[in-house]
């Protein structure tokens, strides 16, 4: 029975929506109760079988990266100790952090041991999206959308929805390629809806996304190059384009680039991106704190022009999230998680684990794609069956 509720979890990720009131100013989410569950029977099954040692015997490169990442967070949590906040910055690393991890770390665990199995993870996640990207057609044509006309159904963005089906329609192409028949005419149907969902959030980093991905798919297969030599390389190249943005500002600034009225998009990036450079360069070292990007933010105000956009809780790009919010430490923790070369395996699902991990990454240029309930799930999910228990 253990096995289904890890399964359940990732096809009702969006539950993390629903959230139970403990105490005032306190709840939890449905999402953390299932991972909660998933977890303590995780933990009972590796424990009866006799594993819990093995459970221990992860890589030394990822146990540093565990250490430097989750040491490096807390570490910034009490050097940035407000009361005022206690319980929020708490919140955030429960739910983006620990039951993640420990999910990932445990799931990772049982797969390697042959009790769970990474198909029934990937289909639980088709599932999921494939629920959404139909929620997502009628409610594009009952004109449920946005001011702009973006589709984002009941998330708080459209690039929220976006995150979740662009590695749906991966999956969902991998699972074409080796399907025939009727299940094939079924897996059309659902890419269908999946893409047509997907246009709709109009998601510049999800299309940017799956079409630089795409010509990585083709230029892999004209090469007939491994994916594990070009893996270091990609990895290096998204980490050079996320901290390329940092210098868009100064950069536009000398072209006398004329901000639009009202501003766009691109202009209140540009503006997060600058304010998140001033702020990086007074707390490197350990960063200000899990949670306090916005209000770090909103004190620039006074010494920059009216923003185009204040209610902004992240900066829109993984890496400078980590360096803001985590400092130093959780920086080298993160990069030793993403460089640790998996092994591939013929037979496996590793190299669509790895394309969607890319799609993580590269999104990850231009919004969060792990600082969120349920694709933090995800990431550390892919994390821990590339790594953790790879021999």
């Amino acid at each position: 029975m253990f096995k289904y509720i890890n399964y359940l979890t990732i096809a009702f990720l969006p539950v993390y929506l629903f959230k139970i009131p403990l105490t005032t100013g306190v709840s939890i989410n449905l999402l953390d109760i299932l991972l909660l569950v998933s977890i303590f029977f995780n933990l009972f099954q590796i424990t009866q079988t006799g594993n819990l040692k093995e459970f221990f015997s992860v890589r030394l490169s990822i146990k540093l990266a565990l250490f430097f990442f989750t040491f490096g967070y807390l570490f910034s949590f009490f050097e940035n100790f407000e009361k005022s906040s206690f319980f929020d910055t708490l919140g955030l690393l429960k739910s983006f952090l620990i039951l993640p991890i420990l999910f990932s770390l445990t799931s990772s665990f049982l797969v390697y041991k042959k009790e769970l199995f990474v198909k029934y993870f990937l289909y639980s996640f088709v599932f999921m999206t494939s629920t959404l990207s139909v929620f997502g057609f009628f409610y594009f044509f009952s004109n449920l959308l946005t001011f702009d006309g973006r589709l984002e159904i009941f998330f708080n963005s459209p690039n929220a929805l976006a995150m979740l089906l662009g590695p749906g329609i991966i999956i969902i192409l991998f699972f074409l390629s080796k399907s025939h028949g009727y299940f094939y005419a079924f897996l059309l149907t659902l890419l269908f809806f999946h893409t047509f969902s997907t246009i709709a959030t109009s998601s510049s980093g999800s299309f940017f996304s799956l079409f630089t991905l795409f010509a990585l798919f083709a230029f892999t297969k004209s090469t007939k190059l491994s994916l594990l030599k070009i893996y270091p390389f990609f990895i290096l190249a998204t980490l050079l384009f996320s901290t390329s943005v940092l210098f868009l500002s100064p950069l536009l600034k000398k072209t006398n680039y004329p901000q639009n009225i009202p501003p766009s998009s691109f202009d209140s990036r540009i503006v997060i991106y600058d304010v998140t450079r001033q702020i990086i360069s007074t707390n490197f070292v350990f960063g200000v704190g899990p949670g306090n990007f916005q209000n770090n933010y909103l004190l620039k105000q006074s010494d920059n022009p009216p923003y185009p956009q204040w209610a902004v809780p992240h900066p829109h790009n993984n890496l400078l999230l980590i360096i803001v919010e985590g400092g130093i430490l959780v920086l080298f923790g993160y990069l030793l998680f993403i460089f640790s070369n998996p092994k591939i395996k013929k037979m496996s699902f590793d190299i669509l684990l790895i394309f969607v991990l890319f799609y993580f990454l590269l999104h990850g240029i231009v919004d969060t794609t792990f600082w969120k309930n349920d694709l933090s799930v995800i990431f550390w999910l892919l994390i821990g069956f590339l790594n953790f228990y790879k021999k």
